[in-house]
């Protein structure tokens, strides 16, 4: 039917454990974040309940999106999407934010899709249940941040979230904040 199965090396890189994440990372408050998706139920990512999952239903059409707008503007060095219990991640998509001062203008955020995929491959063969896809940013400042797929998904895999967590670093002089 089209199959195929590929042998691994037993020393492939890919085989190990996922990284530990850096310790100075700080979880953002969740609470007063406005959601916006392109799908309902955008709150059931960010409700503390693993059991729930935001999702784009039966596919990833190009410009599925989710959506935060902080209630003020935050260093974002991290965001991790758990995708537990359905294990559908997005494909083809982009980080876009809006930086402080520039609430018209979306910008896109550079990351390594190809370090974060690999991390979330080993951490599904390693921990399934808290697998994480966790995508480092910059730590710019950001008033609004967006997920956007940015291709239809040929496999027809939905996209669903259980949580969604956004962190800061603590520890990089370029995303202290005083509070």
């Amino acid at each position: 039917g089209g199959q195929r199965v590929l042998r691994l090396n037993p020393t492939y890189r890919l085989l190990g454990p996922p990284p530990l994440p850096p310790p100075t990372l700080v979880e953002l408050d969740r609470s007063r974040w406005e959601l916006l998706a392109s799908s309902p139920q955008a709150e059931w990512a960010v409700d503390g309940d693993p059991d729930t999952a935001w999702t784009t239903g039966h596919e990833q059409p190009k410009g599925s999106f989710f959506r935060i707008r902080f209630a003020e503007s935050q260093p974002v060095a991290r965001v991790s999407m758990l995708t537990n219990p359905l294990g559908h991640f997005p494909m083809r998509f982009k980080l876009r934010g809006k930086p402080l001062g520039g609430e018209s203008d979306w910008v896109d955020l550079p990351f390594d899709l190809r370090q974060s995929y690999d991390d979330f491959f080993r951490a599904l063969l390693h921990r399934p249940r808290e697998a994480t896809l966790d995508i480092d940013l910059d730590g710019r400042p950001l008033t609004v941040l967006q997920i956007k797929v940015t291709e239809d998904d040929s496999f027809r895999m939905p996209w669903s979230m259980a949580e969604l967590r956004v962190y800061r670093d603590a520890g990089s002089s370029s995303t202290r904040q005083d509070r």
